[in-house]
This record gives C-alpha cells, structure tokens and sequence, in this order.
C-alpha cells in the first residue's frame, strides 16, 4: 500500500490485471484463479513487492461475474469484475511472518463485496466475528462506502497470525486488502498524527475501568503517561514540547500553546495544549521537561520512527539518565520566547 505494508488478494481471477486498485490504490495483487492447496502470498510495501511467508488457500461452490459495474479505475473494474459465491471459506496462514512489520500484529481487512443482490443478505466473519448483517445494494462508482449498505466490509484491530474467513447467505467477495497498522496507529489510517496520541489519551483515562493493551506500547502491562512517551519519541519519533507534532519544538509550538490559555489554569490540558508530563495540566512541571529534553529549536533528539517496542522501554520518560542535558543557549533561546509571548499575553 502506499501508505505502508498490505497483503491483497483478488479471487477467482479470470482476466489478470494491475493495479492501482482498491481502497487505498494497492499495485501488488495476488491473483488467484484456483483452490488447490496453499499458495505463497506477496506484500505491497508503499508500492513496491516483497516477500512474505503467508499463505492463502479458499474453497467457494461457484465463481460469478459481476454486472453493471459503473466509474472507477480500470483496476477497480477489474478487482470488482468476480467474485466468490457464498458460502465460501478463506484460510491465511503466516501474517506474523514478514520482515517489513516487526511490531505487535495489528492489522484490519478489507473484503470487497460488489456483486450482491438487492434485497438478498449475507453474513461475513472473520475468526467468528461478525460486525453485523451486511448487504450489497450492487452498485459500485468508485467511490468505497463501509456499513450494511456498502461494497466493502471493514474487520479492525486483528492480532491473529491466522485467519479464517467464512460466509453464509448471499455475502460475495471479489478481493480481500490486509492492511497491517503501524506501532501508534490506533485507527490504522497509515497516519502516526494527532487522532492516535487522543485516543491514547482517553485510553489512559480509562485504564481503571478496563486495560486495554493495545495501547501499552512500552509492554509494561499497564496503560499509562509512559506509553505516551514512548508514542511520541519512538512512533511519532519527536519530542516533549512539540504540540504541532511537526517533528521539532520551536516557537510555532510556543504560539500555539499560549493562544489556548491553558497555563497555570485549572482547565484540563492534553498534550497538545501543554500537558507532557500526564497531570492534566499545563503548568512549569511541563516547561522544566521540556527544558531537561533540551528539544528547543532542534529537530527531535529521541526520532525513533523505526524503533522496535523493546526499544521504545529505553527511550521513555522513566529513563531520565538518558537524556542529554541542554546546553545554555538553547535555554536561553526557550526561555526568551517563552517570557516574551507570556508577557504579550498578559499585556503591560
């Protein structure tokens, strides 16, 4: 995928075709045209074809031709042009197994579903899950909508190295897209941005009512501040003090920070209103972390975009020895800008 690593298969291939295809314009595409036994699968990292030790194997009663299939790409047309009769079965061995994702397993799926009749309804389950009753309306532009009436259903948050998918009803499939999620990507939208860092932050307000572990990404089996830090220098790889999340801490941070008005204040402070050291609050425990990162006015000191979990323990908050002390001018400059935009907010 371009927006990393995906694994796409398209079924009962009559006519082979490339890509770009699909939700997010795959160009890799296994096209399998039988079911007899397993057969290797190629990934799709950022367009270009790797390796993988994953295998696919399927068993369907009939293969069918869509009809009337309006707009798209010709890769689209293509993709959507069969698809696998209902019920079928769908086994993936081996998702765990690819040199290009070395995190946690997480992943969603994409079933393409085009060919569905209307008023007639299917079921789609992954592992025994299903979101709910879903139906094809049959019509397709282009343009990929989730939900019952839609012609795509979308799995999410899967951790399993083996899949097995299965139908009933009248649920076709035309193609399938395992689009694997980067470390902080807890939407898995192929961004590590700002949505990510606040559904980490209502994680951690949650954690007494219910752990979720996905979100601990130091592996210390509890979800806390810790693992925002290590989000931000090692998913993100920036730093303490830059809100903006553009990779450095500089004034652009500082105008944005005291145009919210939140310091010093009782009101509740996320990370991108001051809050870095997990108190809720912006106040000059967060300046005097910021001050001990030495970050001001440089690019970030912990960039880690590649660092494994392990990794990510060393790089943490916790880890205070670690931290290379600023030097005094970049004090000074942080201090400057920092007296000076407060003084013109309080005003004379």
């Amino acid at each position: 995928s371009p927006l990393g690593l995906s694994i796409n298969v398209k079924f009962a291939t009559e006519v082979p075709f490339q890509g770009p295809a699909g939700l997010f314009g795959d160009v890799v595409w296994n096209q399998v045209s039988d079911n007899q036994g397993n057969q290797p699968l190629y990934g799709d990292f950022k367009n270009e074809l790797i390796q993988t030790e994953a295998q696919v194997s399927w068993v369907s009663p009939s293969v069918q031709s869509a009809q009337n299939i309006i707009g798209g790409t010709p890769g689209d047309q293509a993709l959507m042009g069969t698809y696998l009769e209902s019920p079928s079965e769908i086994q993936i061995q081996g998702l765990d197994q690819t040199e290009r994702h070395q995190d946690r397993l997480n992943y969603r799926i994409i079933l393409y579903t085009y060919g569905g009749r209307e008023g007639e309804a299917g079921e789609y389950f992954v592992n025994e899950q299903n979101p709910e009753l879903s139906v094809d309306m049959g019509f397709f532009d282009g343009h990929f909508s989730e939900g019952p009436l839609g012609n795509m259903v979308v799995f999410e948050r899967l951790m399993d190295p083996n899949l097995f998918i299965r139908t009933t009803g009248h649920a076709p499939i035309n193609a399938m897209t395992i689009m694997y999620c980067l470390k902080g990507d807890f939407d898995c939208d192929g961004h590590v941005d700002v949505n990510d860092l606040e559904t980490l932050n209502e994680a951690i307000k949650n954690e007494d009512e219910d752990i979720d572990l996905d979100f601990d990404l130091n592996l210390d089996l509890t979800v806390s501040h810790d693992d925002v830090m290590t989000w931000i220098k090692c998913a993100k790889g920036t730093c303490v003090g830059d809100v903006n999340l553009d990779g450095v801490f500089n004034s652009d941070d500082l105008v944005e920070l005291f145009t919210e008005g939140l310091y010093n204040t009782d009101n509740e402070a996320t990370w991108t209103s001051g809050d870095w050291n997990g108190d809720c609050r912006f106040d000059s425990d967060d300046l005097v972390l910021a001050f001990i990162e030495g970050c001001y006015e440089t690019e970030a000191v912990f960039a880690r975009s590649h660092a494994s979990v392990t990794q990510a323990n060393d790089f943490s908050g916790t880890h205070a020895s670690q931290v290379p002390e600023p030097n005094t001018l970049t004090l000074f400059a942080f201090a400057s800008a920092w007296l000076g935009l407060l003084k013109r907010r309080r005003g004379p």
